[in-house]
This record gives C-alpha cells, structure tokens and sequence, in this order.
C-alpha cells in the first residue's frame, strides 16, 4: 500500500475513535452503539463486525473486498479498455438529501447505458462500477473555494443550507468500455450533466498494471476522508458537528456499504437494428472537456 493510503487509513482509525468519542457525549445514538460494539466477541467467540461506513475497520475490509471483487469482474481487461469516470452530481442544502441524489445519479447513468444498449451492441459489454463519495463547504466561505470550483457550482446552483454546510455528492467509477468509444462515452454522460467540468474521464496510467490501477481507483473512490477538497488554503478537515450529521445520517440511510454503491453489469441485449461491433468512431470535438490523465499515482 502506498503512503498516500497508509497515511489515509491512519487517519480514518482516528476519525472513527473521535467520532465515538463525540457520539458518547450526545443522545442516544444508534451509530454510537454499532461502532462501540465493533470487535467485541459473542458468546461464540467470534468477533463482531458493525459494517459501518463510519467504521474505519470495517471500511478497509469492505475496500479489500471490493478490489478484488472488480480484478475479477475486469479480469483480462486491458488499460486501454478502462476509464476512471468522476461526475460531481449535486450540491445539496441538507444532509437528508444525499442518499436520495445518489440514487438518482444511479438511475440516471442506468437509463443512458440501456437506452444505448437499445439500438447499439457495442454498449451491452460496457461495465460499471463506481461509489458515492461526499464532501462539504460553508457558504459563508464561498469566497474561499478554488476559482474553478466556484464557477463550477456557481453554474449547478448553490442552495440554501441554513446553519449548516453545502454538501457535495460525487459518484467515482472504473468503466470498462469494451468497444465503446471513451469520447463518444462522455458524450452521452454530458446529457445528464451537462455543467461544463461536471464529468472527469480519466484514462488508465498505461505505464502500471491493471490491477494496481484498479486497487488504486477503488480505494481513492472509498477513502470517505471526512475532508474539504476545494478551498485555496488547502484540505480542510470537516468539523465534528458536520461528520456526525453525515455518518448517523449515512447509518439510518443504510446499514451497511451497498447502498452507496453501484454497479452495471454487462448482459446480453436484443438490439433494435443491426450495427457491427466495432469501436464507435467520433469527430474529436470539445474533447478536452471531458477528457484529463488519470491523477491516481500513488
């Protein structure tokens, strides 16, 4: 493991400890009482495991689990078949409100997929597999944010979050586009996000292997650092009061790492006239738009 995710995993064990410790001085908390019974045994000697996101244990295993899950499911790809894809999908004025716009980004990139698959063969072997990942600003600190964030959500809509923060729901994926042209890809995506910069293809460091890239990607999508990303100063941590609203809102949304997640699978598909399966060509116009290197090289 790289010391980028060594040093990520470090933090995350400290994050969890601090939010227990701020959960324990509150009421009631259904979170608190799955993380403090975290690695605890049962009568039957064997060692419970909470499953939640806030879980800096559990949340490695689940990473762990899923970089294996994708080198299987990706097995025999090449890097030139896979992508990293980042669609900033929302900005939000409550935390109540980002389970529901995950789920409608999923929804979303599932209807641009089978309505490709519809009337092209080439899409129906395209997979994807991606997370949920949130961050969150102060509004008052607008001001602060990295001038092409601030033009980016300025152009999506700032709402109103009250006492709160703005949070920011991002959804990272791996495609594997099989014979799916990456620009012609980006393109359909642009018709559920059609902000300039909202949606990042990244294609895979050639100069690595398939499997590093994807250990890499998973985790990077995973890592719920709990961190503001995009003010001038620097990375910001969120505060105690913002990450307990996320993770007890993230632990009654869901009970464990599924619902944060998606994946599109490939499947066979009755195609509504002939085309021959080859690469989908494209004229490379404003390709620069979507199209950036891939940025994970830890």
């Amino acid at each position: 493991m790289s010391s980028y995710f060594t040093k990520l995993r470090i933090e995350a064990q400290r994050g969890t400890q601090e939010l227990i410790s701020a959960l324990a001085t509150g009421p009631s908390s259904p979170l608190f009482s799955r993380l403090r019974k975290c690695g605890t045994s049962t009568e039957y000697k064997n060692s419970v495991a909470c499953g939640a996101v806030a879980c800096a244990k559990c949340r490695e295993t689940y990473v762990r689990k899923q970089v294996a899950a994708v080198q299987a499911a990706l097995a025999g790809a090449k890097n030139d078949d896979l992508v990293m894809v980042s669609i900033v999908l929302e900005l939000v004025g409550s935390v109540t409100d980002i389970g529901p716009s995950f789920a409608s980004a999923k929804r979303k990139l599932r209807n641009i997929i089978e309505q490709n698959r519809r009337s092209k063969a080439r899409w129906c072997d395209l997979q994807a597999v991606g997370w949920m990942e949130v961050d969150a600003f102060e509004p008052e600190r607008f001001a602060d944010l990295l001038p092409r964030k601030k033009a980016q959500f300025e152009a999506m809509g700032v709402p109103y979050a009250g006492d709160g923060p703005v949070w920011v729901t991002t959804l990272h994926c791996i495609v594997s586009l099989a014979s799916v042209d990456r620009h012609a890809f980006a393109r359909e995506l642009e018709r559920g996000w059609s902000i300039p910069t909202q949606v990042h293809i990244r294609p895979f460091d050639g100069e690595r292997t398939v499997s590093d890239n994807i250990n890499s990607v998973v985790r990077y999508s995973l890592k719920h650092s709990s961190v503001s990303n995009a003010h001038v100063t620097g990375p910001e941590p969120w505060n105690i009061v913002w990450r307990k609203a996320y993770y007890e809102y993230l632990n009654d949304w869901s009970r464990s790492f599924q619902s944060v997640r998606l994946w599109i699978r490939p499947r066979s598909c009755q195609i509504q006239r002939h085309e021959p399966k080859q690469r989908e060509m494209c004229d490379e116009e404003s390709i620069e738009r979507y199209i950036e290197p891939m940025p994970i090289l830890f």
